[in-house]
């Protein structure tokens, strides 16, 4: 399989009672759209008892427009869908096909809330596979791994930090298990079993491997891609990133942003091998 990005939309906020929302992924350059693995994911973000609370699964998807043509919703007087794209799934429930895209081409999710108790913060990423990349492949990960993690780092509400993870060695690292973890610091307004799960209503605005690629894209706008989709707790990958070579010293930067109403902190690793290299052949673009 290829080496994907994610094509990510910028934040998209609602207020209403029955909010509707609109999320609109901009293709910074020509590739292929994976829409199948799509992640769709929400956040109250409002300092409630509920801060923190993951709003994927109240998400009513109404149409899944490509360049304004539409793919979803069909049916009969005004349907709308289940979020078909949340981050908690255990396998894709519709087999949406791939999606040849160009420079400046748009993908637009139109949703709806049923939520009087705050502001909602939504987050889209989708898995893209830029022309550049078609021919990559990822390389096998040796048998004995080690796991190279950052320094846990305040976050404040509605704010973005950059974290750092540092190589202490060469090798091989594999962005496809990369894991995310996002917490609240416990208060009187939210408790430990939600806080703890925070990752799921964050989201990650960059991810640069050793200064030389920019994993989280966009044509237009800040991207916000749903942490749900590299979270400690998901079900599965959904998004190939690839392995890449590194040298020692070199670093992965992830900037990521707090969308809960509360602060907590942040820490994010990823498997390493740094065993002999010489037999594994070509790596991914950041060879």
């Amino acid at each position: 399989m290829s080496v994907q990005l994610v094509l990510a939309a910028p934040i998209v906020a609602a207020t209403a009672t029955t909010a509707t929302g609109r999320a609109t992924a901009t293709a910074n350059e020509p590739g292929v759209l994976h829409l199948a693995d799509s992640v769709l994911s929400g956040a109250m973000d409002s300092a409630l008892a509920n801060a923190a609370l993951d709003f994927s699964e109240i998400i009513e998807i109404t149409a899944i427009r490509v360049n304004g043509s539409t793919l979803l919703v069909r049916g009969r007087n005004t349907p709308s869908s289940p979020n078909i794209f949340t981050p908690h799934r255990k396998g894709n429930l519709v087999a949406l096909p791939d999606i040849r895209v160009a420079s400046a081409d748009t993908i637009v999710v139109e949703f709806t809330y049923i939520y009087a108790g705050g502001q909602i913060d939504s987050f889209l990423g989708i898995p893209f596979t830029p022309d550049r990349f078609a021919k990559t492949r990822n390389p096998v990960m040796g048998p004995n791994e080690v796991w190279v993690g950052c320094p846990a780092t305040a976050v404040a509400d509605d704010t973005a930090v950059t974290l750092t993870a540092t190589c202490s060695d060469s090798g091989l690292i594999d962005l496809r298990r990369i894991a995310f973890k996002h917490e609240l610091d416990p208060t009187a307004n939210v408790n430990g079993g939600q806080g703890a799960q925070a990752a799921w209503v964050s989201s990650v605005l960059s991810l640069q491997v050793a200064s030389r690629y920019e994993m989280i894209v966009s044509g237009s706008g800040t991207a916000a891609a749903p942490m749900g989709m590299f979270s400690l707790q998901r079900a599965r990958n959904l998004v190939n990133l690839g392995v890449h070579r590194v040298d020692s010293g070199d670093t992965v930067v992830a900037q990521v942003r707090m969308d809960a109403g509360a602060a907590g902190d942040a820490s994010f690793g990823f498997p390493m091998f740094t065993g002999k290299l010489g037999a594994l052949g070509a790596c991914s673009p950041c060879s």
